[in-house]
């Protein structure tokens, strides 16, 4: 009996080492089998992620063509007055796109102050736009986009604190729908008040002027009486001496006159803004005359010249002329002999005075270069800031660039009066370099937003691959798992256990079965070593 007892023990233990090993075996499978199932699944999203990146950073940025432009475009205010200015934008949706707008504004902050901004009436909403340092900033994001018509985007309100000209200029990163293509600036007079017609002085001192005094009566002169005139004394003659006899009277041989070639000597022209002063020389005795006209072939004005006592100096001066124009002029100089000569030249009367001034967070900015559409010089700004030019009346763009910064804006050059040939008022052009770097390509924030968001739902999804993953490998390192269970050995090691649990009775032993050999499996793990305890029932009798 206790043979039949050591036996099935023995039994026991060898089904439970063979089930060890099985069951580590099939776990180690089914841990590639997921392994594997994971790679299948992230590989595919990992790719495409690489690929949509890859294809949005190469791709070239989605734009749609507009303009953005204030209104109104100019304007003339009085100093201390306060005037509104709307940013308007004529822009198409931007398809499957999102939409919106990125907006700044620059302005010189020694000629305006912003008291206000405001989106009430905007066609995109979102939050009023913040002035700092020069530049009023407005962003707002809108999804799908929109198309805007020619319509408002927010309002600013200014106040004229110093008289000049001041431009109002868009910075360079300014888009709408990731665009527009062309951006207008505007241009704004502050002067300062004027009496109302009929009075004079100055604002608020101003006043009526008196009538004016009536003219004196001149008082009638006497006729003059006429008078006898008196006949004067004839001079008494002067006796001569008669010649002696024999004498000859030497008579003086005239002096040959010495042949000067006819040359000009020297030609000064020193041109002002509306008139012209002309001096030349020649280097004989000579008369000569001046005309001159816009175009050489046109010389359709004579003037009249001046000459010195000695016919060889000669000067005239030139009136009601155009500041900022070339002349061209034909002096003809003609001597005794018949010799004549021609000169000709041209000279071009001084522009209007205009001085850009650059600024960057209200400071003068040095070393800028700016480049003036029409001229292809490149001019750099003083310590102050400034740059002084001479320009015709019309319109002008301006490029300055600073470093990494670059902006460009748009203004007018005034004919203004010219009252005695004296300089015009200099023209004040002011000019704010924006705080935000430029940049030649047109970056498209919002595909940016779009793409991290698609990283970010990805990574997601991969780390919820992950935590599945590690709560299905710990439920399957639980004790008997089902694939164990299931094997076709579960009615043999219920019948161990319930022959184990039975007590044994002294009894011939039976035949032993044969049960079929467990397969040979080999285990990931080295064999431990495991101990058994056989104890003999109570009631075993002694021999």
């Amino acid at each position: 009996m206790l043979f039949m007892h050591t036996l099935k023990c023995t039994e026991t233990a060898t089904f439970s080492i063979w089930r060890t090993s099985v069951t580590l075996k099939i776990r180690q499978n089914v841990t590639k089998i997921n392994m594997k199932h994971l790679f299948k699944v992230v590989s595919p999203i990992a790719l495409a992620l690489v690929i949509f990146f890859y294809a949005a950073s190469a791709a070239p940025v989605h734009a749609v063509a507009g303009s953005i432009y204030f209104s109104p475009g100019s304007g003339t205010h009085v100093n201390g007055s306060s005037f509104t200015v709307d940013v308007r934008a004529k822009v198409p949706a931007n398809g499957w796109f999102g939409g919106g707008a990125t907006i700044g504004v620059t302005y010189p902050t020694n000629l305006l102050q912003v008291t206000s901004t405001s989106v009430s009436g905007g066609v995109l909403g979102g939050s009023n736009p913040r002035a700092v340092n020069g530049t009023v900033s407005y962003n707002v994001l809108n999804y799908p986009s929109k198309a805007i018509n020619d319509e408002k985007i927010f309002t600013i309100t200014f106040k004229a604190i110093a008289t000049g000209s001041a431009t109002l200029n868009f910075s360079a990163n300014t888009s709408v729908n990731d665009g527009p293509t062309s951006k207008k600036s505007s241009t704004f007079t502050i002067q300062n008040p004027t009496c109302p017609a009929g009075q004079i002085g100055t604002p608020p001192n101003c006043r009526v002027p008196p009538p004016p005094a009536p003219a004196p009566t001149p008082s009638p002169q006497p006729a003059p009486q006429p008078t006898t005139p008196q006949p004067s004394p004839a001079p008494a003659p002067t006796p001569t001496q008669p010649a002696a006899q024999g004498d000859e009277v030497e008579k003086p041989k005239p002096t040959p006159e010495k042949i000067v070639e006819l040359n000009f000597d020297d030609i000064t022209v020193q041109p002002a803004f509306a008139a012209a002063s002309i001096d030349w020389q020649t280097t004989s005795k000579a008369s000569s005359t001046f005309a001159y006209g816009t175009s050489a072939t046109s010389l359709d004005t004579d003037v009249e010249v001046e000459a010195s006592e000695d016919g060889m100096q000669f000067s005239t001066r030139l009136q009601e002329l155009l500041p900022g124009t070339t002349y061209y002029y034909q002096i003809v100089a003609k001597a005794n002999n018949d010799q004549a000569m021609t000169e000709t030249g041209q000279f071009t009367t001084k522009a209007f005075p205009v001085t850009i001034r650059v600024s960057q967070d209200s400071k003068p900015t040095k070393n800028a270069t700016l480049k003036i559409s029409g001229n292809d010089d490149i001019y750099t700004t003083n310590d102050k800031g400034q740059v002084d030019l001479s320009l015709l009346p019309g319109e002008y763009t301006v490029t300055i660039a600073k470093d990494s910064l670059k902006t460009e804006q748009v203004f007018t050059v005034k004919a203004l009066e010219i009252t005695d040939d004296k300089a015009p008022k200099t023209q004040v052009i002011e000019v704010a370099i924006a705080t935000v770097i430029s940049s030649e390509d047109n970056t498209n924030y919002l595909l940016v937003a779009i793409i991290a968001t698609i990283g970010i739902g990805l990574l997601g999804v991969g780390a919820w691959l992950v935590v599945r993953y590690r709560r299905r490998t710990s439920a399957e390192e639980s004790p008997y798992s089902s694939i164990v269970e299931s094997t076709p050995y579960e009615p043999y090691a219920a019948a161990v256990a319930e022959t184990i649990d039975t007590q044994a009775t002294w009894q011939n032993p039976p035949t032993p079965a044969t049960y079929p050999a467990p397969a040979q499996t080999q285990s990931a793990y080295p064999p431990q070593v495991q101990y058994y305890t056989t104890q003999p029932p109570a009631d075993i009798p002694e021999e």
